[in-house]
């Protein structure tokens, strides 16, 4: 299953994304971002300071600190794969997305 790293702003994350979590993990997310020592590489300036791995069909949606993921979780392997940004509206569009062209011939 794809799953997608999705940053947010407060407003963003109210509107569209805790609406869809239990509250201890609305509260996990708002830890996240309250808490300033997991912001040692990023300016702390960000304005979408809410980050969550969602999978494609909105079954998994997870919070995480701003900086994660990062090498150090794998001995420097990365099972994710990079792929330009994407600003979206809302979170249903991620059911519908279409991997770039060069993705879709490895598959």
């Amino acid at each position: 299953m794809d799953a997608f790293w999705v940053e947010a702003t407060s407003q963003q994350a109210a509107q569209h994304i805790f609406p869809l979590l239990d509250p201890d993990t609305v509260l996990q997310s708002e830890a996240f971002v309250a808490t300033d020592d997991y912001r040692t590489e990023i300016p702390l300036s960000t304005p979408h300071p809410y980050c969550f791995l969602v999978s494609r069909d909105l079954s998994h949606l997870r919070p995480h600190p701003l900086r994660y993921p990062y090498h150090q979780l794998w001995n420097a392997y990365s099972p994710f794969e990079h792929m330009d940004e994407v600003h979206i509206q809302g979170l249903e569009e991620l059911t519908g997305f279409v991997l770039p062209a060069a993705e879709q011939r490895d598959t």
